[in-house]
């Protein structure tokens, strides 16, 4: 629900959803990240960090990516796709 309101009010919880156990929850986590309608850098950065640490799970990374094209931050993306591909 988060992800389809855009609610800017949810970071706090989507944070703990990103270092979830479970990669179904950190991939609705990165949904909504890409989603939310507010302007934070940090934001981000928590895309990052939800895929880090992660043994290869494409669609983690596929998620992560897309929520980064969402927020329109190249930069954030680049460095990701860097890391995909060590």
């Amino acid at each position: 629900i988060t992800s389809l309101q855009r609610d800017g009010q949810a970071l706090s919880n989507l944070k703990q959803q990103l270092s979830s156990t479970s990669l179904h929850v950190r991939r609705a986590a990165l949904e909504a990240c890409g989603r939310l309608a507010i302007e934070d850098p940090s934001i981000s950065n928590l895309i990052a960090q939800a895929v880090n640490g992660v043994a290869v799970d494409r669609a983690l990374q596929h998620t992560a990516t897309y929520a980064l094209i969402e927020r329109n931050d190249s930069h954030a993306l680049l460095q990701l796709a860097s890391t995909s591909l060590s």
